[in-house]
Order: C-alpha cells, then sequence, then structure tokens
C-alpha cells in the first residue's frame, strides 16, 4: 500500500517535530534561568540556605560541627516555631521556648552567627505568629 506525503506535509511535520525536540532541551537545560521564582523555597521550607550557604567540605572538623549544630538550631527553631503559631501561643510563652531551645546548642558563640540567627527568628517569627521580637529580646535567650 502506498500512500503519498506531500513535501507540504512533510516539511510540517519535521518543523514541528524539531520545535518540540528543542523546547524540551532548552527547558531542560535552561529552566532554572527561565523560571527563577520555581527556586525559591517554598512555604514551610527552611529558609536558612541564603544565610548559611553550602559550601566545600570543612578542613576542620570543629568547623564541621558548628554548622550541624547552626542548621540542627535552625531546624528545631523553625519546628517549634510553626507549632507554636498552629497552637497560637502567647509572645511569653514563645520566647520561653526560643530560649530553651538557643539553650541546647551552646557551641554556637560568635557574635555574628548568633546575630543571623537572631534576624532569622525576627523574621519568622512575625511572618508566622505576627508578634514582633526585639533585638534585646531574642539576644537575652542565649
Amino acid at each position: 500500500m502506498s500512500t503519498r506525503i506531500s513535501w507540504q506535509f512533510y516539511l510540517t511535520a519535521s518543523l514541528v517535530i524539531l520545535a518540540v525536540y528543542y523546547t524540551a532541551l532548552f527547558l531542560l537545560y535552561y529552566r532554572k534561568r527561565i523560571f527563577p521564582l520555581a527556586n525559591n523555597a517554598a512555604p514551610g521550607k527552611n529558609n536558612h540556605a541564603e544565610i548559611f550557604p553550602e559550601s566545600s567540605p570543612a578542613s576542620d572538623p570543629a568547623d564541621t560541627d558548628l554548622s550541624a549544630n547552626v542548621h540542627d538550631t535552625l531546624d528545631e527553631l523553625q519546628a517549634l516555631i510553626l507549632q507554636a503559631a498552629a497552637e497560637k501561643a502567647g509572645r511569653q510563652t514563645l520566647l520561653n521556648l526560643i530560649g530553651h531551645c538557643l539553650k541546647k546548642y551552646p557551641g554556637i558563640t560568635d557574635p555574628a552567627l548568633r546575630s543571623s540567627i537572631n534576624n532569622l527568628i525576627a523574621e519568622s517569627v512575625v511572618e508566622h505568629c505576627s508578634i514582633h521580637c526585639t533585638k534585646e529580646e531574642l539576644g537575652g535567650q542565649w
């Protein structure tokens, strides 16, 4: 059985197939540049990657322990704040819970780290609990 395919049909089909192929390749390799908003952290995920970026493995074990402590602290604080928001905890209760959590990590002594963590806590508490905490209140929790 012989079917006749016109040149017009052949060229149209070829162009459509090539367009789909190159669009798929383009999206596969350049999706991070095309959709930068999709790369942002979704609500409920930890947003502390911008404050403490992942770097090459540290050669000093103390740096690795500190990094692990900071990430553990931030994960625990994020969970604590979300739970307090769900339970509609009051300001003083929330500050007590944050203080209790921070006292578990005495290894974080660097003032710059503490300041960054306090800023993250303040932003997260405002976002999830609608409670404004001052720097002095959060600094006193350590």
